[in-house]
């Protein structure tokens, strides 16, 4: 998950500091074939890549929410952000994420 850490210390401003906030996070994973393991099989590795970069500990995310889209279900998906309709364009795999400083966002 090296490269997901790297892409979060891109997107991140300069002298950013990981929070101790308790957050929430949104992941879709975009496979470019059939993964062999199950979608909460890559939850805990996207954690631990963020932890000293987004937060301090994973133990602060209190909410996940993960949907994997199977590479033949791509073209069914109409309401998704213009930057993952572009990175789908682009060749999959990606994973998109979410963080929110809000932990329980719309299931309040």
């Amino acid at each position: 998950m090296e490269r997901v850490k790297n892409a979060a210390l891109s997107a991140l401003p300069q002298n950013w500091q990981p929070t101790d906030q308790e957050l929430s996070l949104t992941i879709y994973d975009f496979p470019s074939e059939q993964p062999q393991g199950d979608v909460d099989n890559i939850i805990k590795r996207i954690q631990d890549a963020m932890n000293n970069v987004i937060y301090v500990d994973d133990k602060q995310v209190r909410r996940v929410v993960a949907h994997r889209f199977l590479p033949d279900e791509y073209s069914d998906v109409v309401t998704l952000p213009p930057l993952i309709m572009e990175a789908i364009a682009n060749e999959p795999p990606f994973v998109y994420l979410t963080i929110r400083s809000n932990p329980f966002g719309d299931a309040q």
